[in-house]
């Protein structure tokens, strides 16, 4: 006898990809820090008194949050402190797409995207990217035909490093009739004036 719903029982997990351990590598893949920590951070850390540690932190996260907001330009309420990006995802799913509803994602993507789609019961939507690794004119009138209620684009996207505009972007969003999730894990590799062009690139 088993007790886990039959989707899950019958899917298949996150393969992580590869984790080299050697110390002299700098592992892009899983977005890591190449550099030490800043000497600000290290004093932070310095400063933790250990019998702070028996209590749980604020379960709002409240401090962070207005300091990210005010970094940010933004109101606290905009800010959603979790433990890693891939908790927001699985947050984001759960949060606006119901069992048996559609996801729209590009492909290829991120591989996680998948699972966490298969975990809620939803249907996956993979629009495959176009020849020169963008994404395809049809995509919103794709997702849209088939009643997504999300849609989730990475980008830079990964593992193509392909860019796509703040304006294209705001097509999408303003097109697409569900929630588009921007995930910009990467976004810290791109420079903010840059304009991407395309035609350099091909």
């Amino acid at each position: 006898m088993t007790f886990e719903r039959a989707n899950i029982q019958s899917m298949s997990g996150y393969t992580p990809g590869e984790q080299p351990t050697e110390n002299d590598v700098i592992k892009l893949n899983t977005n890591e820090n190449p550099y030490p920590a800043s000497r600000a951070v290290t004093e932070a850390l310095a400063s933790i008194q250990v019998e702070d540690l028996r209590r749980y932190p604020s379960p709002t996260a409240a401090r962070f949050r207005q300091s990210a907001a005010a970094y940010h330009g933004l109101k606290d309420f905009n800010i959603i402190p979790t433990n890693g990006g891939d908790e927001l995802l699985r947050l984001a799913i759960t949060t606006f797409a119901s069992e048996g509803d559609t996801v729209g994602i590009a492909v290829p993507g991120y591989s996680l995207y998948p699972v966490l789609t298969e975990i809620q019961g939803c249907k996956l939507l993979p629009v495959p990217l176009s020849d020169n690794w963008t994404l395809p004119g049809n995509f919103v009138s794709r997702v849209n035909d088939a009643g997504a209620r999300l849609a989730l684009l990475v980008n830079p996207h990964a593992p193509t490093g392909m860019l796509t505009s703040a304006s294209e972007l705001m097509e999408i969003a303003e097109s697409f009739n569900g929630v588009l999730l921007v995930d910009e894990a990467y976004v810290d590799f791109v420079d903010p004036q840059y304009e991407y062009n395309l035609a350099s690139a091909i």
